[in-house]
């Protein structure tokens, strides 16, 4: 008899480290994306994530893109102010002085972007086209930002959904 309570009590001991240990594990993942919702209300990490992407961005296409500054509302609006998108002639190629839009911001984890209102202000675009070949002036960066290999005759299944993009009324 006693090698059996002993028995069952270390199985229970193991099983409730185990679970100690679970819980801790869930406790630290659930800080860390507490933590990571905090931060990103701050005007300083939006910054440096904006000018990361826009740095990668800008290397890709090998032309100046700047992003004077941003605003995140956490869960619903994003609001751009002037935008700068430099051609491969040096020229202004698109400026807008403020784009805002209300966005669900949690449906990006789900690929979902739902726009419910985008404003505009003071828009200013140098868009040509090319007779011969019919490419316009900001197609480099469709090709910069595209695929970096010809699409493929039979895409993985395992490749995950596309973006689901869609507007409120």
């Amino acid at each position: 008899m006693p090698k059996t309570f002993f028995r069952e009590h270390t199985v229970k001991l193991a099983l409730h480290r185990a679970m100690k240990i679970v819980l801790w594990i869930l406790a630290g993942f659930l800080c860390v994306i507490l933590l990571a919702v905090v931060a990103l209300q701050f005007p300083g990490v939006q910054r440096f994530i904006v000018q990361k992407a826009l740095s990668s961005i800008a290397e890709k296409t090998q032309t100046r893109i700047e992003v004077g500054s941003i605003n995140v509302a956490f869960t619903n609006s994003v609001v751009l102010q002037n935008i700068f998108v430099e051609s491969r002639q040096r020229d202004t190629l698109l400026f807008v002085r403020t784009l805002a839009a209300d966005v669900n911001l949690l449906g990006l984890f789900s690929h979902e972007i739902s726009l419910k209102n985008v404003r505009v202000d003071s828009l200013t675009a140098h868009i040509t086209r090319t007779l011969p070949d019919s490419s316009f002036n900001f197609d480099f960066i469709l090709d910069a930002l595209g695929a970096d290999s010809a699409p493929e005759a039979n895409p993985e299944p395992s490749s995950g959904p596309g973006w689901a993009i869609s507007r409120q009324r």
